[in-house]
């Protein structure tokens, strides 16, 4: 193998080179392949590597409190010289190699010729010579090759497109090997210029130019490590000061960020920058915001006792508010007036007068709202009448009294008479007055009660309202009395219905009623139209409960005197008509678990 400078040669070969090349000129070559891109690649992969390690090094240590490398020492701007250095010089290397190829006269590749093969993927030519060539043989396989091998290792490979064409170039070999040896053997020129490009036959043309082809070399590419080594010397310190500095503002950030003491203090041991502004304002700041971190009031007034000369007493009075508020808002995150209190009750004199009676109303007004989501659709005036029945509770407390006026049966005397005409008459223990008197009342009065009072906790905690009884209003014939506070009036009683209900299981004679119920919702304000719930509930006797009982043998015989079958007929008939009435009197204040289950489903729809 030889080297040739293709601008040492002479003009009239460096024609001669370049038009066989092109394959306008004579002689063609046999073989040829383009240049690769792949000393451009390994430069830039070089000069890759060099910026990945340049950013490693910039990222190391960057803005990391702590960290002593957050702050580059000066010993480290030479790694950044270095690696600056190796970028630029891969840099500069690659494109020199790119312009090199672009520059070329003839297309950079490598050429087979009969009397040689030559590299010329540079100005700097590769010859070998074929009279050297060791093999030439094809490679089979999905992209067939047809491989030269020279001395030294040397192998090019050429692409071809099949087997037959690999057969067709040794033959091309052989007889251009036959034509080299005789144009050798008879020293003719013409005949060595039409196998080898590079042959200088000493003719020229005499009229074209004669002057040789010159490259043409920018100094960037002549000199690569003297443009890098002076890119590097200037951006390598820029980069590393720049890097520091922001590191340092980064550092600032997060300390300013973090806004506490041990920050500001881990600062001023590494940072620059900003220790003026630490050390003056934010510092002191940050140990009143020590104080504030358990967010308690008792930690903002240790901190007034143990610093009594402070200069920012106006920032401390402000955050001993901002504490109060915020311990006020987790009491408001409650949702109840419970919570509110305790709150009054442990910081008294806290001055926020205003802000507690706006959260106690808000409780109110949450509870309205969740109320609206559950109220029954019978009756418009419901709703409108709860808002006005909480204000009233807002006002003067959630206690609602539930009281009862027993109207007088006018037709109990008559059930009486008739059951005690009845063939299946038991004697005393058949008459219905023994289980309708004052004493039975009074018990179903308190069930009625506690039902009501239940159905209103279902949606009304009891701090806000809570249904309670009230007395008993003796006189059945006088108006109700004047209202102070929310009432439920209910005025019941019952009549015979004229039914009668003769049992033989169990023997018996049972009178069938009629329970009827007025109530009267009224609060203190007179304006408020009270809300009227009526209801009447006619009873037959149910005489299915006793069937087993009577019919077993021996019958089974009563424990007491309210475990007769007259008993429970008539328990149960007043227990059904009570809990009718606290069915009916829940109902039109709320939607019957039904209509709430058809309104999930409705909005569940949409």
């Amino acid at each position: 193998m030889r080297h040739v400078d293709f601008y040492k040669l002479s003009r009239p070969v460096q024609d001669q080179f370049v038009a066989s090349a092109r394959s306008t000129g004579v002689p063609g070559p046999l073989l040829k392949t383009p240049a690769t891109t792949k000393k451009q690649l390994v430069w830039l992969g070089i000069s890759g590597g060099a910026a990945a390690a340049l950013a490693l090094v910039y990222v190391i240590g960057f803005g990391t409190l702590g960290n002593p490398l957050a702050i580059h020492g000066t010993p480290l701007v030479a790694i950044y010289v270095a690696l600056g250095f190796v970028i630029a010089f891969g840099i500069l290397k690659a494109a020199s190699h790119r312009r090199a190829i672009r520059a070329l006269p003839y297309p950079a590749g490598i050429y087979v010729f009969p009397a040689n093969l030559v590299d010329a993927t540079a100005a700097k030519l590769k010859v070998f010579a074929m009279s050297d060539l060791v093999s030439s043989e094809p490679v089979a396989g999905p992209e067939p090759r047809f491989v030269l091998a020279f001395p030294g290792s040397a192998k090019f490979a050429f692409p071809i497109a099949d087997l037959d064409q690999a057969s067709a170039l040794q033959r091309a070999f052989a007889t251009a090997k036959s034509q080299l040896e005789r144009a050798l053997s008879t020293h003719d020129p013409r005949a060595m210029a039409a196998l080898d490009p590079l042959y200088d036959s000493a003719f020229s043309s005499p009229i074209g130019p004669t002057a040789p082809l010159e490259a043409n070399e920018p100094i960037w590419s002549r000199v690569p490590w003297g443009v890098a080594a002076a890119f590097a010397l200037m951006a390598g310190p820029a980069i590393f000061w720049l890097r520091n500095v922001q590191s340092d503002n980064r550092l600032f950030a997060s300390v300013s960020e973090a806004n506490t003491v041990s920050a500001f203090h881990a600062y001023l041991d590494q940072g620059v920058h900003h220790r003026t502004v630490i050390e003056e304002t934010l510092l002191p700041r940050a140990e009143l915001r020590e104080a504030e971190k358990p967010g308690t009031v008792e930690a903002i007034e240790k901190y007034q006792a143990e610093h009594p000369r402070t200069w920012i007493d106006g920032e401390v009075k402000a955050s001993l508010r901002t504490a109060l508020l915020a311990e006020l808002e987790q009491a408001k995150k409650a949702g109840t007036l419970a919570a509110l209190r305790d709150f009054v009750k442990r910081h008294p004199g806290n001055g926020l007068d205003a802000e507690i009676k706006t959260a106690n109303h808000a409780v109110y007004v949450a509870a309205l709202e969740a109320y609206r989501a559950h109220a029954s659709e019978k009756d418009p005036a419901v709703v409108p009448f709860v808002e006005r029945l909480l204000a009233a509770a807002e006002k003067s407390g959630p206690r609602v009294e539930v009281r009862f006026r027993r109207k007088v049966s006018k037709s109990l005397a008559r059930a009486d008479a008739a059951v005690s005409k009845s063939k299946m008459f038991q004697g005393v223990t058949s008459l219905p007055s023994r289980f309708l008197d004052e004493k039975h009342d009074a018990v179903r009065e308190q069930a009625l009660v506690a039902s009501l009072a239940a159905r209103f906790a279902e949606i009304f905690p009891t701090e806000i309202l809570s249904l309670q009884p009230g007395e008993l209003i003796a006189d059945p014939e006088a108006p109700f009395p004047p209202v102070t506070a929310s009432t439920f009036f209910v005025e019941h009683g019952f009549e015979w219905s004229g039914t009668l209900y003769p049992s033989k299981a169990p023997r018996g004679v049972f009178a069938g009623l009629i329970y009827s119920f007025d109530g009267s919702f009224r609060l203190a304000d007179a304006s408020v139209k009270p809300l009227r719930i009526k209801a009447e509930a006619w009873r037959p006797a149910d005489l299915t409960t006793f069937k087993d009982e009577a019919s077993a043998d021996p019958p089974v015989k009563a424990k007491s005197a309210d475990d007769t079958p007259e008993a429970h007929v008539y328990e149960t008939m007043a227990k059904d008509a009570y809990e009718q009435y606290a069915k009916k009197a829940g109902g039109t204040f709320f939607k019957t678990v039904k209509q709430e289950n058809a309104g999930k489903a409705k909005s569940g729809s949409r």
